[in-house]
């Protein structure tokens, strides 16, 4: 279960609750650096890459934001990680006009989290670490609503039981 990104921020934006961790450069297919539209045809798949890294050793999500120019909503397809800081999406382009992309990024404190778990082996290190998951947890369930609240909470509370 990956940790969903913080509502929040548009393209161009930044997170208001402080400073940006996630950074995403070199942006390809970009024609003289996003100058230029690239140039795709009805039913084409756009391949979008990046690369996109955090400050530290956090683990990160990232998704790959596009839409037609007269549309007020983003759609979002996830990127794929294939190391070294790059990632992959792609989106096919619908009926003729102008589209836009881009890429957010965010630090993924669940998998960052899951990952640092998996290489602990002794038992207080455990017990510790699958507390601070448990907090995780119940911070995602404060955020949720309706019945995936009441049932993060639940998770959460039984977390805490076995630690």
């Amino acid at each position: 279960m990956a940790a969903r990104k913080p509502a929040a921020a548009k393209p161009g934006e930044f997170p208001a609750a402080g400073r940006a961790r996630a950074v995403i450069e070199n942006v390809a297919p970009a024609v003289d650096g996003g100058r230029f539209p690239i140039k795709r045809v009805v039913g084409e798949e756009v391949t979008v890459e990046a690369d996109g890294f955090a400050d530290g050793h956090d683990s990160l999500g990232c998704v790959l934001l596009h839409r037609r120019d007269d549309e007020e909503r983003w759609n979002e397809t996830p990127m794929v990680a294939l190391g070294n800081d790059r990632w992959r999406g792609t989106f096919t382009v619908g009926p003729v006009g102008r589209y836009r992309y881009a890429v957010m990024a965010w630090v993924d404190h669940f998998l960052s989290w899951r990952h640092d778990f998996a290489h602990r082996v002794d038992a207080e290190d455990l017990r510790v670490a699958a507390l601070a998951g448990a907090e995780l947890i119940d911070a995602a369930a404060e955020r949720a609503a309706g019945a995936d609240r009441d049932a993060l909470a639940q998770w959460a509370a039984r977390q805490l039981v076995r630690a």
